[in-house]
């Protein structure tokens, strides 16, 4: 009689396990790390980005780093604009520059610059389906001649453009 009760026992545990690992299932459970993102987005074309503001060529520095950023990941691919899943099209909005530090009243040793961006996607047949406005800044140094403090103001450009586009494709990617 023990010996039939261990078995009933071990058999009701078995029944058990196998209904709570099919309720996981039916109910779509995904380990921790999955995301599906835009679904039905595989590919996507960047056209080049729209710059609002005065600092010229800007729009060249932030489209090639989301294109480059889209082309390293493994959630989506680049593709030409008849071919591609989606449209996304990026807007430098805004670039403002301030003081952060200074000598004195008229030498800035600091300055700080803000890019506002947005991007939309739209799907074949022009709906947009994403949005997201990005706002990213940066220090740069004020140099004692102009090249310099233009050369480091690309930098943090550079640097901005960098972040905007990592942010894009994390957001892009992720399931809401």
């Amino acid at each position: 009689m023990r010996l039939a009760a261990t078995h009933s026992g071990r058999f009701w545990r078995l029944v058990l396990c196998l209904a709570l690992v099919l309720a996981a299932s039916a109910c779509n459970y995904r380990f921790g790390g999955y995301r599906e993102g835009q679904a039905g987005v595989e590919t996507v074309n960047i056209p080049p980005f729209e710059n609002r503001t005065r600092q010229i060529g800007i729009e060249t520095l932030f489209t090639n780093e989301l294109v480059y950023e889209v082309g390293r990941g493994d959630r989506i691919a680049l593709a030409a604009r008849g071919r591609a899943d989606a449209v996304v099209h990026g807007v430098i909005k805004n670039l403002i520059t301030n003081t952060v530090s200074r000598q004195n009243l008229n030498v800035s040793l600091e300055r700080r610059v803000y890019v506002t961006v947005e991007l939309t996607a739209k799907n074949r047949r022009g709906k947009v389906f994403w949005s997201y406005k990005l706002t990213e800044n940066e220090v740069y140094f004020v140099e004692p001649d102009k090249v310099s403090t233009e050369a480091n103001l690309r930098g943090a450009l550079a640097e901005i453009s960098r972040r905007i586009a990592e942010k894009f494709h994390y957001r892009f990617t992720q399931a809401f």
